[in-house]
């Protein structure tokens, strides 16, 4: 897969990097960033299929 380069503000990188690192493994940031836009498309699916409070 071809690479590119995003400018992102040094904090957000540095998380990024830190939830890498501690919580998912030593991945890459790239592979870091993948993740959390999937458990992100995840979410917006679970909350297609709620139904409203108050309803079965």
């Amino acid at each position: 897969m071809p690479m590119t380069t995003i400018k992102v503000q040094a904090e957000v990188r540095d998380e990024l990097a830190r939830l890498a690192a501690d919580d998912l493994g030593g991945v890459t940031l790239g592979t870091a960033l993948e993740h959390l836009l999937t458990e992100h498309r995840k979410a917006q699916i679970l909350t297609a299929y709620t139904p409203p409070a108050g309803r079965p």
